[in-house]
């Protein structure tokens, strides 16, 4: 299994069940509190805590919240380039030392960059139970990904797995511009014509293979294309 996913992988709806789960102990909420400075007696007292609502000492709910994103990042997050904030966060019942979490993720919505067609921004909503399948907590955030999966995998199957190690360590996001779409990028690594993109960006994909010809002679024999059609650099013979 991957760690993480693109942009182009989440699809709304989808509901990732995270695994394995976390049992928690007395010296992870001691261990977590002094780590954070959180000297609330709530958590570090225990004789306190006996004679609060509670009548024991709970899980400190960062700690909560901190698993349950740990937990999503193998699932969702893996791949994100930033993590750009938490829409709310919500804790619904505590969590004693004790018990386990367990968390899942469900994609809320997707949406390509505005300012950066090579990324996308997915909304995510993770939700965190203990054993009993009580749900302790709710989150929700936003993160950016990348866009390339189809680009990587695609010359990484066509090179035997040498990818872009074989161009001399050459990146893809050195010969494409960052400002072209993953789309094109997709059309490209499976060896479709670039002709094919009715707007500007077909001019320029076009101006980049040409000031790149050796290495495009070298992309196009990878890919299994006798030429780039619609490209105007050169033929492949």
């Amino acid at each position: 299994m991957g760690f993480g996913r693109y942009y182009e992988e989440f699809e709304p709806g989808a509901v990732y069940a995270h695994w394995p789960g976390r049992t928690i102990t007395e010296h992870d909420n001691t261990w977590f509190a002094s780590l954070t400075m959180n000297q609330h007696p709530l958590y570090i007292d225990d004789h306190y805590a006996r004679q609060q609502p509670l009548g024991r000492r709970p899980v400190i709910d960062t700690l909560v919240f901190s698993l349950a994103v740990g937990m999503s990042v193998a699932d969702t997050s893996g791949k994100t380039i930033a993590n750009l904030g938490y829409e709310s966060v919500v804790f619904e019942r505590p969590l004693f030392p004790g018990d386990s979490l367990y968390a899942e993720s469900e994609v809320l919505e997707k949406r390509e960059s505005a300012s950066k067609p090579d990324r996308g921004v997915v909304a995510i909503e993770t939700r965190a139970y203990n054993q009993n399948r009580e749900r302790v907590l709710v989150l929700r955030r936003s993160v950016r990904n990348d866009v390339h999966a189809r680009l990587h995998s695609s010359i990484g199957r066509v090179s035997g797995g040498l990818g872009w190690g074989s161009c001399g360590g050459f990146r893809p996001d050195t010969l494409f511009s960052a400002r072209l779409s993953w789309r094109c990028h997709a059309r490209i690594a499976s060896g479709i014509v670039i002709a094919d993109l009715q707007d500007d960006r077909a001019h320029r994909c076009k101006r980049m293979l040409k000031h790149h010809r050796h290495r495009c002679a070298h992309i196009v024999q990878l890919c299994g294309s006798r030429e780039w059609r619609g490209c105007s650099c050169h033929r492949t013979g």
